[in-house]
């Protein structure tokens, strides 16, 4: 299954890859997301391993590990536990004037009671999750750029 979300942000294309590689480290993180990432590693990059978890009780918690970075262009984490098989790419491209910010997640959900309970209350929780997330970044990045 694929989930895709996007965003236009008016800014530099570099200024924007900084922070998706930043991603759940950077300061403009919603402080309500629901999404959690503990970097068990501390640098970033290829190989840096996270933990993500959901901030709400008896909820879903896996690991992501970095697999791949391409300079101005995107940034893989692939799944290596919980419930979910695949992986996310949260990519960057010029689109006139702006950037365009795309998360994609390839996945399957592991197992009958995980997929009901993505189907049933997660997915709608990833949804607003990811569109706030996209949101911070462009307030952010846009705010900082007028300031």
């Amino acid at each position: 299954m694929v989930n895709e979300h996007s965003i236009e942000i008016t800014t530099s294309k570099e200024r924007v890859f900084k922070e998706v590689v930043l991603w759940g480290e950077s300061q403009w993180w919603p402080k309500d997301s629901l999404t959690q990432f503990v970097n068990l590693r501390s640098e970033i990059d290829i190989g840096t391993v996270y933990l993500q978890k959901v901030k709400l009780t008896l909820a879903p918690r896996w690991h992501v590990k970095i697999t791949d970075i391409k300079d101005l262009e995107y940034i893989r984490r692939d799944f290596l536990d919980g419930m979910f098989e695949g992986y996310e790419v949260v990519s960057v491209e010029s689109c006139g004037d702006n950037v365009s910010v795309r998360y994609k997640m390839n996945y399957t959900v592991r197992g009958f009671f995980n997929k009901f309970m993505w189907k049933s209350i997660f997915e709608k929780l990833h949804n607003q999750n990811i569109t706030n997330i996209l949101i911070n970044m462009k307030q952010y990045l846009e705010k900082s750029l007028n300031n």
